[in-house]
């Protein structure tokens, strides 16, 4: 039954992103085994509001999932339980009524690496010298480009000419494309590695063919085990470096930050705004008592 609400997912009018698709089904997946593991039910037909709710205590609670990480399952699985009463699999629609518990979300902003740190990782990778590797932590430094946008690059997506250039997301957040001024480091970076590899379609190639997100996640976490930083390194923490250190340390307008983003909604760059947990930190740090 999972599988055919996948399948309707993906046949489906309305567009999903991948990572939608990629998160959907475990997402339900570990809902049912909390439930067979709680009440000993192995029957879609007969989830009920209360497990529901209740799941989304145990998220809360016990697993101590962020806002939105907890709001993400939730979502998952009312859309399911939607696509179980739309093909009369569940009598009464139970998802109607039912309210998202408000979680108050984080007063600080998202934690993103150091300068020191960056340049402890950028300084691995440079040792290497792995042109593609060094193409694509430019991009994310200096571009703040999501990872599933930057695996859906392909070589028609970039312009480079001597003094500017460009990168044309096709595959943004809910399929919305935004250009990219690109600086002289991505610039160069691209360059030397267009050069070396000559990809004709698709940007990132791997040992195996077309470089997956997968791949971009172990050869971050590769590097980043070689350094032993304190701040955990994946893709999405370059953005929040990225956002951090325009907003807070460039003084950057913070509309022209949002559009960089490809946000929707000034709200959302505003977390960037909000002191980190190190800013209150080095405050009581310098009191004198």
């Amino acid at each position: 039954m999972l599988n055919e609400y996948i399948n309707c997912l993906k046949s489906s009018t309305k567009e999903y992103s991948k990572c939608t698709l990629k998160a959907y089904g475990p997402n339900i997946s570990k809902f049912l085994q909390w439930l067979k593991e709680r009440y000993n039910e192995n029957d879609s037909y007969a989830i009920t509001t209360l497990d529901i709710r209740e799941y989304q205590g145990y998220l809360i609670n016990i697993k101590k999932y962020a806002p939105a990480g907890v709001q993400q399952r939730i979502m998952s699985i009312l859309s399911y339980c939607r696509f179980l009463y739309a093909k009369k699999y569940l009598k009464i629609d139970i998802t109607e009524n039912f309210k998202l518990i408000q979680v108050q979300s984080k007063d600080t902003a998202p934690s993103a690496p150091s300068t020191n740190e960056i340049n402890r990782f950028k300084r691995e990778i440079y040792k290497k010298n792995n042109l593609r590797d060094i193409a694509i932590i430019e991009m994310f430094l200096n571009t703040g480009i999501r990872a599933s946008e930057l695996i859906n690059l392909e070589i028609q997506d970039i312009l480079i000419f001597e003094r500017k250039g460009m990168v044309h997301v096709r595959q943004g957040k809910r399929k919305k494309f935004r250009d990219i001024p690109l600086n002289q480091d991505v610039r160069e970076s691209l360059n030397a590695y267009i050069k070396e590899v000559n990809p004709q379609n698709k940007l990132w190639i791997g040992q195996r063919g077309v470089l997956t997100q997968d791949g971009i996640n172990k050869m971050i976490k590769r590097y980043a085990k070689k350094v032993n930083l304190e701040t955990k390194i994946y893709p999405h923490a370059f953005r929040h470096y990225f956002a951090t250190r325009l907003l807070r340390h460039k003084k950057i307008d913070i509309a022209i930050v949002s559009k960089l983003l490809g946000h929707f909604n000034l709200n959302t760059t505003q977390i960037y705004v909000k002191p980190t947990f190190e800013d209150l930190s080095d405050a009581l740090d310098n009191l004198n008592i």
